[in-house]
């Protein structure tokens, strides 16, 4: 990394952190400012009470060295109070900086583009990220200073001890540039382990974390598979383990090297002291006192090098992350606003191809989707079905051809304003450790919104419940919809499989919007209780445009359009007696759920007919 390209990282570093600027931060710089000279200060009461010593003996008179070691032990105890000040001040700091990074990291990633968070190198350069992202917000900012304080006290130092041989000086400075070469170089090889071992740990964690996930553990116990996890999580551990202990062993002998060689430098340093200088217990007491602070803040300032560089080598892995690219802005002047559809979603030869894969997921793909019609999309997995709709929901934006709704492009209207309008069930849905009833209303309610008190009933949110055939299992729950769901956090109650996916329903029902995207809306609920959640659901759905992608054909009969896909292609679309009639794939589909299906269909049709 050239020299400008760090400097640039730097600068727009610390423009990033300053909106943080605060009367804390600019506190701890004058303590810092200040502890420049209560060191300097303590060397000249000593050399004073150095010069002093000799005429108080010989005179008996020790009322002035009295006062200077007075005011000696005030400095001291001042300079621990300065210390302990700073410490506190930096404590507070490195949390506030802490935050507000990872504020703007995850910030971020809520807008990345889809695709991108579904390769590998992405979540690799994540996790290095977060490994490192605490030393980007105040430590930046604190070694930055400490680097300006400790080299302003060496200056002060240095003029204070100005009559020292010249030599000691020039062993000083060779040390210190000794220890920025090999924390240099220490720091290059630790940056590449962390990138070495980032997706290792990504897979560590994710098996180790298979003991504790209630959704996986049951099968590991029941196809006892915990050897073969464990097995692996060993592997990759101590790949881990074995690249971080050789880094470790190398800075250790590193840093005995660099000792012998600060050691060797000092011998040297006193038999110049010895030979080529001349003392009075004053300027003894300086120097020895003074060449200890010296080599202190010259430690000091090789830590401050030290941990700049590090930060400096840091910073590459937080642009890497930030400069992802992202979805379009909520506010754009280049960007259409959607307010509802009034004609169609059109798809006119529609393609994508996942990153890495040899085949299309989609292959020229045309349809029409009608303003309030009701669409279910058929086929087996991997038919390109899911694939489709994250196309249409603008999720992937990377396909080739063009989507339309109401004649305009997709990708000209402003993604916020598209996804105000649509309302989504997806197979992998939220299961948020918060309250059912924050699991349903999300963030749907605010104060513009007019968000109901804790006292009043939100009428919309208990139609939800009911349309998704939710309210009854939810009375049955001690605290209603004020139970904390997920076991695992604040003794949350644990919900089955089905009774997850009704809250899903619930969730996409309580938003309201004009366009619904259902993906599996019943693949946990039992064929018998379906026609509840589809009698429910057509309810819902009567005055929206809505696309259901399902395997469980029941609900096909009462669509408005069926389309069939097959290997990223749609191989048939009509009705349900168009498609029956053709005799085709859908035929072939239906006709074999038939006897799964017959009595619950029967019911379903009763249930419409009463309506």
């Amino acid at each position: 990394m050239e020299n400008k390209t760090k400097i640039m990282y730097w600068i727009t570093m610390i423009r990033i952190l300053k909106p943080k600027f605060s009367i804390k931060l600019y506190l701890f710089v004058i303590l810092q400012c200040i502890l420049i000279f209560v060191p300097n200060l303590q060397l000249i009461l000593t050399q004073k009470i150095g010069d002093i010593l000799p005429q108080s003996i010989a005179g008996g008179d020790y009322e002035d060295m009295i006062i200077l070691l007075a005011i000696q032990a005030g400095a001291m105890l001042g300079l621990q109070l300065l210390h302990a000040t700073i410490k506190v001040i930096d404590i507070q700091l490195k949390s506030q900086y802490k935050c507000y990074l990872e504020e703007k990291l995850h910030t971020k990633l809520s807008k990345v583009k889809i695709p991108l968070l579904e390769r590998a190198e992405t979540h690799n350069q994540i996790s290095t990220l977060y490994r490192v992202i605490q030393e980007l917000g105040f430590p930046l900012l604190k070694n930055l200073i400490n680097f300006i304080q400790t080299i302003l006290t060496l200056l002060v130092m240095l003029y204070i001890m100005r009559n020292i041989h010249w030599g000691v000086i020039a062993i000083i400075v060779v040390v210190s540039f000794v220890n920025v070469l090999a924390v240099q170089k220490y720091i290059k090889k630790q940056m590449d382990i962390y990138r070495e071992i980032s997706e290792p740990e990504r897979k560590a964690k994710y098996f180790s974390g298979l003991f504790v996930d209630k959704e996986i553990v049951n099968e590991i116990r029941m196809f006892r598979i915990a050897k073969l996890i464990l097995s692996k999580w060993k592997l990759l551990l101590i790949d881990i383990e074995n690249k971080q202990m050789n880094l470790a062993k190398r800075q250790e002998y590193l840093y005995a090297g660099i000792q012998i060689i600060t050691h060797i430098l000092q011998f040297f340093m006193f038999l110049i002291l010895i030979f080529f200088t001349h003392f009075t217990i004053g300027t003894y007491m300086l120097v020895s006192q003074g060449i200890l602070q010296l080599q202190t803040t010259a430690r000091d300032l090789v830590d401050s090098i030290k941990n700049i560089q590090e930060i400096t080598g840091y910073l590459p892995s937080y642009f890497c992350v930030m400069q992802l690219e992202e979805e379009d802005g909520e506010q754009s002047d280049s960007n259409q606003h959607f307010h509802n559809l009034n004609k169609e979603i059109r798809l006119v030869d529609v393609s994508y191809k996942y990153e890495n894969a040899n085949t299309y997921a989609l292959h020229k793909v045309n349809l029409s989707i009608k303003s309030q019609e009701k669409v279910a999309i058929v086929g087996h997995n991997g038919s390109g079905k899911t694939t489709l709709v994250k196309c249409i929901l603008g999720l992937y934006d990377n396909y080739i051809g063009e989507i339309y709704y109401d004649d305009i492009s997709l990708r000209r209207y402003s993604r916020d304003s598209i996804r105000q309008h649509i309302s989504v069930l997806l197979q992998e849905f939220g299961k948020y450790p918060m309250t059912l009833e924050e699991n349903i209303a999300l963030d749907f309610r605010n104060d513009a919104l007019d968000i109901p008190k804790d006292d009043v009933v939100d009428k919309k949110l208990f139609d939800a419940l009911h349309v998704s055939d939710s309210d009854d299992f939810i009375r049955k729950l001690q605290t209603g919809i004020k139970t904390s769901l997920n076991p695992i956090y604040e003794n949350g109650v644990d919900l089955s499989g089905g009774q997850w996916q009704k809250i899903g329903l619930a969730r996409a029902y309580y938003k309201n919007a004009d366009i619904v995207f259902l993906d599996e809306p019943t693949s946990a609920i039992d064929p018998l209780s379906e026609h509840r959640l589809f009698t429910g659901m057509l309810q819902h759905l009567s005055d929206k445009t809505a696309v259901i992608l399902t395997h469980r054909l029941g609900i096909c009969r009462w669509v408005d359009k069926i389309i069939v896909m097959e290997n990223g292609s749609v191989i048939e679309m009509g009705t349900h007696q168009q498609l029956m009639q053709q005799g085709g794939r859908y035929c072939e589909m239906y006709q074999k759920q038939t006897t799964w299906y017959g009595e619950t269909e029967n019911i379903l049709k009763k249930e419409l007919v009463k309506q």
